[in-house]
């Protein structure tokens, strides 16, 4: 799927007790965890700096969401309306991601917030 859309997969590769990881495969592990943790560390020190700014949030939030990491994923797009309550891209951000994720009353629930928020 990857090379048809031409697309490079970033995403950790799982060994298993009767399939390990290959010598390559642990090598592209290694590189990818480099590159997350610097991007994590930049987004990271920029919402420090930036507290405030909603942008970075929701940045971390679809990071960690390509990473597969959804309770993080979770935790910042609530941060991100938390902050900017008006943020129509981070409500639908975070309905995207409670339909995607199976939490149907999660998902009613921020409906109904929404329609109360955005008539």
């Amino acid at each position: 799927m990857y090379q048809k859309k031409k697309v490079i997969n970033k995403v950790h590769e799982k060994g298993s007790r009767n399939n390990p990881l290959s010598d390559e495969q642990k090598t592209n592990n290694k590189e990818k965890s480099t590159i997350r943790v610097r991007v994590e560390h930049i987004l990271i020190q920029a919402s420090q700096f930036s507290p405030e700014n909603e942008r970075i949030y929701y940045n971390v939030a679809m990071l960690y969401d390509f990473l597969g990491d959804k309770e993080l994923a979770e935790r910042y797009l609530r941060k991100c309306i938390e902050i900017a309550p008006d943020m129509l891209d981070g409500y639908n951000s975070l309905l995207e991601f409670y339909t995607n994720n199976n939490k149907p009353p999660a998902a009613t629930e921020l409906t109904d917030e929404m329609r109360k928020k955005f008539p």
